[in-house]
C-alpha cells in the first residue's frame, strides 16, 4: 500500500504524540479502554434492522515477514524493532453498516457530513451525531493506537446507495514521533508521527494523499496474511486490526492497583488477554449481551469463537443484567429474590411535560451464595469482577453503577456522591445498584433530552457524569440523580423501626463511646493479653467466626483475626490473617472439615472413613511481622516470604505437621523466641476437595 505521510507545516496540526495524549485516563489499562470504545463504536454502527449487532474479538499470530512489506517506506523498521513474529487482536462487527460515506474530503457534501469513514480513519475530534451514540468526543478512537506500536488496520465492507456493495481498507500510523525508537523516519528530523496507507488518489496526481483500497484481490491478500477471513459477500461491517501488540505488556498493565500480592490478583489479569477481554466486556456491557429484552439491538459477542451468553456470565454481570431488566411496574428477580425497582424523581419543573423522572434505580441485597463464591465454585468476591477495591476490610461497599441509552455501564461506585450514606453489609452480603436514566425525558430551559445532557456531561474517558452550564444555567441534574439514588436505597436498608427512648439511648451510646473509647485499632493487643478468643478465618463463605484456643479468660495469649475475604484463585485459597502474640509463644493454625454442629480434623477424618483428608494445606505467605509496640515496635520481617516447609526466620520457627495416610500438609506450628507482643501478618494458602473448610487456632504452653 502506499504511505501518506501527514505534513509537519500543516497549520494547527496534531502530532502523533499529542493525540495519544488527548484521553487523560491513567487509571484505566489499555485492555479496558479498547473493550469499551471497539464495542460503543460497533454498537453505534448498528444497522437498526437486525434484532442484534455481532462482534467478534479475534487474536493471534503472524510472521512479521508476511506483513511488513504491505506498509510502504516502514518495511525494513517493522522488521529490525517488532521482530519475526507479530501478535494482533482484531475487533470485527456484522450487522452494522460499516465505514460508509465519502472517502476524501472534497466528496462532502453541503450538508457537511464526514461519514463514518472520514471520522474514523483520518479525522480526530468528529463525534458520532446520531442520538443514543457513545461518543461526544470523537477522541475515543485514539486508544486503538496505544494498544501496538501505534498501526492500525481498517477494513470495512458496505452497502453502497446504488445497491451495489464495496471493500475498504486503509491503515494508519500514530506514534511519538520524539521517541528515538520511531517507525516514521524521513531522515529530515522534522516530522509529525503521523501516516496513513491505501492506494494512490486518482484525483490527486500531483501529492502522494491515499484513498482506501477498494481491489477485492489485495484486501483479501493483506487480511489473509494475518490469518483472518475477510467478509461474507453479502455482509456488512467493519473490522479494526491492531498488529505488533504486546500481550504480556498489555496483562501487566490490568493488575489493580493496590494488589501488589500474587494472592490478591484475579486469574483473569495472570492468563491471558482473551481470558482478560471476557470479563471486560462483561464488566461494561453485561446490560446489552445477548438482552433480548434490550429497546434496541443486543449485543453477541464472542472471543475466538467462544461466545459469551447469559449462562456463560459471572453471577455479578448476571445479576447486574436483571437488574437493568427490572422496571417499577414488571419488577424482576435474581436467584429467587425480588428485585427493587423505584423511580428517581426531580422536582422544580426541570422536565417538560410535567414529567418529574429522571431514571430508575433498581438494586438488591445479595450473598456470597448467590454470586457463588462458595463451594463448589469459590468465585471471586465481586470488588474483583468490577475492579474495585472495598474501602473496609470488616464491611462490605455499596456497589452502585449507571448508565443511559447504549447501555455501557459509564462507571462503578462503591463511595462517594453515589454511595455516601447508603449502608454498607456485613462479610457476606452485598448491596449491588443501577441507575438507568430516563433517556428521552426533555428538559424544561432548553430543547435539550436528558439523554444529550447527560451526553454532553461526560468525558472522553465517558467514565464519569458531572453537572455544565447550559442555556439558562447549571439545572444540577446530575447532583440531584446521585442524591436520589441514595436516599431509595437508603430508606429501604435504614428501615429500623425503634421507640423514641431507644434512640435517646442509641444516641447517648455513641456520644459515650465517642468519648470513652479510642478512636480505631484498640482491641487488638487487649484480646490477645486476655479479653476475647480468636477469630477463625473459613474456607466457605467467609462470613462465619469460630471460637479457638480454650476459655474465654485470661490465660487465652494467641488471638487470630481474618483480615480479609478468602481469594479463590483457579488453584488454591488464600486467607489474609492476622497472628497476635502475647505471653504465650506457641499457636498451631489448623485446617479442619466443616461438618454440621462440629468440625473434623485431619487424623479423626482417615480414622473414620478410611480415604485421604480433602484439604490440603499449600503454605503460608508471610508478608510481615512486627515484635513489640508503640516506640519499642520493631520490624523482623517486611517482605513477602513463601513458606511451605520448616523454616526459621525472623526468629520464629514455623514447622509444617502432615496427616498420617496421605502425607499432605494438615497444620502449620509457629514458635517465638520470648514471647514479646509479635504480630504476623500473613495468608494461609489451601485447597479444598468437595468440602467445606474452617481455619481454627489453637496454643501450647
Amino acid at each position: 500500500m502506499q504511505i501518506e505521510i501527514a505534513s509537519p507545516y500543516d497549520k494547527m496540526a496534531e502530532s502523533g504524540s499529542s493525540l495519544l495524549r488527548l484521553i487523560q485516563n491513567n487509571d484505566t489499562n489499555k485492555l479496558d479502554l479498547l473493550v469499551r470504545e471497539a464495542l460503543q463504536n460497533c454498537l453505534d454502527a448498528g444497522n437498526k434492522t437486525s434484532k442484534a449487532v455481532n462482534v467478534d474479538f479475534i487474536t493471534g499470530r503472524t510472521e512479521t515477514a508476511k506483513v511488513c512489506n504491505f506498509f510502504e517506506e516502514i518495511e525494513t523498521n517493522l522488521q529490525e524493532k517488532c521482530g519475526n513474529t507479530c501478535d494482533f487482536i482484531a475487533i470485527r462487527d456484522t450487522n452494522t453498516v460499516g465505514l460508509t460515506g465519502p472517502i476524501r474530503k472534497a466528496d462532502i457534501g453541503e450538508d457537511g457530513k464526514f461519514g463514518n469513514y472520514l471520522k474514523l480513519v483520518t479525522e480526530i475530534s468528529k463525534p458520532q451525531d446520531q442520538y443514543g451514540s457513545g461518543g461526544s468526543w470523537g477522541l475515543g478512537k485514539t486508544v486503538y493506537f496505544r494498544i501496538g506500536i501505534g498501526l492500525v488496520v481498517y477494513y470495512s465492507r458496505i452497502k453502497k446507495e446504488d445497491g451495489a456493495y464495496e471493500s475498504r481498507l486503509s491503515a494508519a500510523l500514530v506514534e511519538d514521533e520524539k521517541k528515538s525508537n520511531a517507525i516514521l523516519t524521513d531522515g529530515k528530523g522534522l516530522r509529525r508521527g503521523i501516516a496513513w496507507w491505501g492506494e494512490a488518489d486518482p484525483y490527486d496526481k500531483n501529492s502522494k494523499s491515499t484513498i482506501p483500497v477498494t481491489d477485492e484481490q489485495v484486501i483479501k491478500k493483506i487480511i489473509t496474511a494475518f490469518g483472518v477471513d475477510v467478509f461474507d459477500e453479502m455482509a456488512t461491517g467493519t473490522m479494526i486490526l491492531i498488529p505488533f501488540i504486546n500481550r504480556k505488556q498489555l496483562l501487566d498493565e490490568t493488575i489493580p492497583a493496590g494488589h501488589a500480592e500474587d494472592y490478591q490478583i484475579p486469574y483473569w489479569c495472570k492468563t491471558s488477554i482473551e481470558d482478560y477481554i471476557k470479563i471486560a466486556i462483561q464488566r461494561w456491557y453485561a446490560p446489552r449481551i445477548q438482552n433480548e429484552e434490550y429497546k434496541g439491538q443486543y449485543l453477541r459477542v464472542n472471543i475466538n469463537g467462544d461466545k459469551i451468553t447469559y449462562s456463560k456470565m459471572a453471577p455479578v454481570f448476571q445479576l447486574i443484567q436483571n437488574l437493568y431488566n427490572a422496571t417499577p411496574e414488571n419488577g424482576n428477580e435474581f436467584n429467587g429474590k425480588k428485585i427493587s425497582s423505584k423511580e428517581v424523581e426531580i422536582r422544580n419543573n426541570t422536565f417538560k411535560k410535567g414529567c418529574a423522572t429522571a431514571g430508575v434505580v433498581n438494586y438488591l441485597k445479595v450473598t456470597s451464595e448467590d454470586l457463588k463464591m462458595i463451594e463448589p465454585d469459590h468465585l471471586p468476591n465481586p470488588y474483583y469482577y468490577i475492579d474495585k477495591l472495598s474501602s473496609d476490610t470488616m464491611y462490605n461497599d455499596p456497589i452502585v453503577l449507571f448508565t443511559r441509552k447504549p447501555g455501557m455501564i459509564v462507571a462503578y461506585a462503591t463511595t462517594g456522591d453515589w454511595t455516601d450514606n447508603i449502608p454498607k453489609c456485613e462479610i457476606g452480603e452485598y448491596i449491588v445498584a443501577i441507575f438507568v436514566a430516563n433517556s428521552n425525558n426533555m428538559l424544561s430551559q432548553t430543547d435539550m433530552s436528558l439523554e444529550e445532557y447527560i451526553r454532553g456531561s461526560e468525558k472522553a474517558d465517558h467514565k464519569a457524569w458531572e453537572d455544565w452550564t447550559i442555556p439558562g444555567g447549571n439545572p444540577q441534574i446530575i447532583q440531584r440523580i446521585k442524591r436520589g439514588v441514595r436516599k431509595k436505597i437508603k430508606d429501604d436498608f435504614s428501615a429500623i423501626t425503634i421507640g423514641t427512648e431507644e434512640k435517646k439511648n442509641l444516641g447517648l451510646g455513641k456520644m459515650l463511646a465517642d468519648l470513652l473509647l479510642p478512636p480505631t485499632d484498640f482491641s487488638y493487643w487487649d484480646d490477645a493479653k486476655g479479653g476475647t478468643a480468636g477469630l477463625g478465618g473459613t474456607g466457605g463463605d467467609g462470613a462465619r467466626s469460630t471460637k479457638t484456643g480454650g476459655n474465654v479468660n485470661n490465660t487465652v495469649h494467641v488471638v487470630m483475626k481474618q483480615m480479609a475475604l478468602p481469594i479463590f484463585g483457579q488453584s488454591e485459597i488464600a486467607m489474609p490473617v492476622r497472628i497476635l502474640f502475647g505471653k504465650q509463644k506457641t499457636a498451631i493454625i489448623e485446617i479442619v472439615v466443616d461438618a454440621e454442629g462440629r468440625t473434623i480434623p485431619s487424623s479423626e477424618w482417615e480414622e473414620t472413613f478410611g480415604s485421604a483428608f480433602p484439604i490440603v494445606l499449600n503454605g503460608f505467605t508471610v508478608t510481615s511481622v512486627t515484635r513489640g509496640k508503640g516506640k519499642d515496635l520493631v520490624t523482623l520481617i517486611g517482605g513477602k516470604t513463601d513458606i511451605s516447609a520448616d523454616i526459621k526466620i525472623g526468629g520464629i520457627n514455623f514447622e509444617f505437621e502432615r496427616t498420617a495416610m496421605s502425607g499432605t500438609k494438615k497444620r502449620i506450628k509457629i514458635t517465638t523466641g520470648d514471647p514479646d507482643n509479635y504480630v504476623i501478618d500473613g495468608v494461609m494458602r489451601y485447597s479444598l476437595n468437595g468440602v467445606q473448610g474452617t481455619i481454627v487456632l489453637k496454643e501450647e504452653a
